[in-house]
């Protein structure tokens, strides 16, 4: 084997070994989180801390804000409405 093969096979390994590590974060989002949590403690990270109260829609611990606006159209609120052209 020469330096260029070696090389060549190192590179191919790195991405099919970053084309796995996306697919596993996308198709298996729960494996993906246990198998971060168990490399984070291998390396001596710190792990990210559990909620201690119950999230709810309105915590506020995602990006998600649509749950604590009101799920009723609110007065100045109008319904769309399409009109068909005039001829």
């Amino acid at each position: 084997m020469t330096l260029d093969s070696i090389l060549a096979d190192l590179v191919v390994a790195a991405i099919v070994l970053a084309c796995l590590w996306r697919a596993i974060r996308e198709l298996t989002p729960a494996l993906y989180r246990r198998i971060a949590s168990t490399v984070r403690r291998l390396a001596g990270m710190p792990l990210a801390e559990k909620p201690t109260v119950a999230a709810g829609c309105d915590s506020g611990c995602g990006p998600c804000t649509g749950c604590s606006r009101s799920q009723a159209a609110s007065a100045d609120e109008q319904p769309l409405s399409f009109q068909p052209p005039k001829r």
